[in-house]
């Protein structure tokens, strides 16, 4: 029984104030409230290798790391697969990875990175994919029996204070509607894409604000987006409480990330989150966003790059139903639990 296993998690992070963080830590203290046995290994621990040498080190530090422990778990293909399978290699330990966005799509690109994927997914007893998306995706380039779907759960956020309203309210300044989009600012999050649908919303709704939230990765695309008084940018809501703020006093809450390459949106937790407050969603259906959503219940989903199509499902939210689809974010975000999560992946660890 896995209750008498020791598990060890290997991550990029679980620093919660990042997506990458935010989702290991979601599932880590979900093991952890179950009273399971396991540990944590990070980049931190496990530095970007520049050269063979530091890449086969960082296999000789997991294996050390996974010394008595029966359950190696990996959560993300590349690098962090490689180095749980280096962990378990020659072994009776079981592995288990999760194949979450670009770094488990974008290696399969290149035909030794794919023959490595390919092999550790062979040892694997089982490939998570956290959409089926993403699921296509790497069928598309693997033959793999191994992969299954099992979606993130979502971690409530606090109540904010009355503190915390006060400065989402400065910011909004009496502005509205409020459209909201939290992550990364890059071509990839497509927050341009929104910002030209603005453009032409404010036509009819001249007292729009669009607030984009989240760290700058490519500071000439957040430059090439048209700011002013219906669009800023606000750099990091800096506290959970903040962020929580900013999606009790949002109306519409929009992720309409492209593909760029194999740079893939694989899911999408900030949807999630604005569904748990009630946000009506606007996401991109070529991507894995769709799936953090449900089009026609509580939002619609538009392809990508298309900010008319963008504007008009913006439009449709608020000349329509509202209530109805405010209603249903509710209901559907309360679908989505760690405890769903992990409960799918211990089921697995026990066969």
């Amino acid at each position: 029984m896995v209750e008498n296993m020791k598990i060890l998690y290997i991550t990029d992070n679980l620093d919660p104030h990042t997506g990458w963080g935010r989702y290991s830590r979601g599932v880590i203290d979900e093991m952890k409230r179950r009273g399971l046995r396991l540990a944590e290994l990070t980049a931190e621990q496990l530095p970007k290798p520049r050269s063979f040498f530091d890449f086969m080190r960082n296999c000789l530090r997991a294996r050390r790391a996974a010394r008595g422990y029966e359950i190696v778990h990996a959560l993300d293909t590349w690098p962090f697969g490689l180095y749980a399978l280096g962990a378990v290699l020659g072994t009776n330990k079981k592995l288990f990875i999760n194949a979450v966005g670009t770094y488990s799509v974008a290696p399969l690109s290149n035909l030794v990175k794919r023959f490595i994927v390919a092999c550790v997914y062979a040892r694997a007893s089982k490939v998570f994919a956290i959409s089926n998306y993403v699921a296509k995706l790497v069928r598309e380039k693997i033959k793999t029996n191994k992969i299954i779907t099992v979606y993130l759960g979502l971690s409530p956020l606090p109540v904010p204070s009355e503190q915390d309203l006060t400065w989402a309210k400065n910011l909004i300044a009496g502005r509205s509607p409020v459209l909201l989009t939290v992550g990364a600012v890059e071509a990839r999050k497509g927050q341009k894409d929104v910002a030209e649908a603005v453009s032409s919303l404010k036509k009819d709704y001249p007292n729009m604000l669009y607030i984009m939230t989240g760290v700058n990765r490519d500071i000439a695309y957040l430059e090439s987006i048209e700011h002013g008084r219906n669009v800023i940018y606000v750099p990091d809501a800096g506290t959970d409480a903040r962020l929580a703020a900013l999606y009790s006093l949002a109306n519409v809450f929009l992720l309409v990330s492209r593909r760029l390459g194999d740079h893939v949106e694989g899911f999408g937790l900030v949807a999630l989150e604005a569904a748990s407050f009630g946000l009506p969603a606007v996401g991109s259906c070529d991507s894995g966003v769709a799936e953090a959503m449900s089009d026609g219940y509580n939002g619609y989903a538009v392809p990508s790059g298309e900010p008319g199509e963008i504007a008009q499902a913006v439009n449709k939210i608020l000349s329509g139903d509202y209530e109805k689809l405010h209603a249903n974010s509710k209901e559907w975000a309360s679908r989505f639990s760690w405890e769903k999560t992990v409960g799918a992946y211990i089921n697995e660890y026990d066969k």
